[in-house]
């Protein structure tokens, strides 16, 4: 499981017209998760933070992590 953050707001990773294509983060790590494939890892998904400069959320993101991390490792 990745965690990352990112100064870019969540639209940026859904806009067809972006940078990104609308395909998201799982994409931009592609190689890295098939890297940890590769190596018998099973890929879980990411975790992100969005805007973390231009509009941190601490507490939302310290609540997101936790309800990821039970939601992914149970």
């Amino acid at each position: 499981m990745l965690s990352v953050t990112w100064n870019a707001p969540l639209e940026a990773f859904r806009d067809k017209q972006g940078l990104f294509e609308s395909l998201g983060v799982e994409m931009v790590y592609y190689p890295l998760h098939k890297t940890h494939e590769f190596l018998g890892m099973k890929v879980l998904p990411t975790f992100m933070c969005n805007n973390v400069i231009k509009n941190p959320q601490i507490e939302k993101y310290i609540a997101n992590y936790r309800s990821h991390l039970r939601k992914v490792l149970g």
